[in-house]
């Protein structure tokens, strides 16, 4: 997907986007990083202390480089603005976080503007999850490929059905829209659409729908 990214937009990943030679190649571009940290070992007693678990460090090229690099030249060094938060919200795998990232100005992004970025990239997994286990895509019944294909559509039109139903709720009621329930929508829009409903009492249920909804 490198080909898609283009000077000033920020990659966000799990550890596997930490490595030296990918935050490299993407530095060259203009394209700054976001990542958890892989098996790189950190001390923030070191480098230049901006706050608590929050300092730049000069990472220094690695004498093993990945083959996939095919002669392309690195670097020796590169400056690195290392942290750590502490996640306290039900979800997250691990209650400590160490992320590394090329922005290296503090003030224009603050250690927890940051931890809120990477707290959008557990959403986006969670919403995976959504989809592939809570609406079953996880395994496909049908055989051929034309018809595996519309399968696969059908499943992220249930979903946006689902959070245009979660938006609807939020809106209406002022809630935040990640904290109410994926899984108790699809439950409450099932109980819903499977009852007899009047033409006259629709608008009525609808309304408590978005309210229940909210208060999940």
């Amino acid at each position: 997907m490198w080909h898609l990214l283009q000077s000033g937009d920020v990659i966000l990943g799990d550890g596997k986007y930490s490595s030296y030679a990918d935050i490299a190649l993407l530095r060259e571009r203009g394209i700054d990083v976001v990542a958890r940290f892989g098996k790189r070992k950190t001390d923030f007693r070191k480098g230049k202390i901006i706050s608590l678990e929050d300092h730049i460090v000069e990472w220094e090229r690695p004498n093993q480089l990945p083959s996939w690099l095919e002669g392309k030249c690195l670097p020796e060094k590169m400056m690195m603005r290392e942290l750590r938060f502490h996640v306290a919200a039900t979800g997250f795998r691990s209650e400590t976080v160490t992320i590394a990232t090329t922005l290296l100005d503090a003030e224009t992004y603050p250690k927890q503007d940051i931890a809120e970025l990477f707290f959008c990239r557990w959403q986006i997994e969670l919403r995976l999850r959504d989809i592939k286990t809570l609406l079953g895509m996880d395994i496909l019944r049908t055989k051929t490929p034309e018809r595996a294909r519309k399968e696969l559509w059908m499943y992220p039109t249930a979903y946006n059905l689902l959070r245009t139903l979660m938006q609807a709720a939020t809106v209406k009621n002022r809630e935040i829209a990640a904290r109410i329930s994926f899984q108790g929508c699809r439950q409450r829009f099932l109980a819903v659409v499977t009852r007899n409903c009047p033409a006259k009492r629709f608008g009525y249920l609808y309304r408590m729908l978005l309210k229940d909804l909210a208060n999940d």
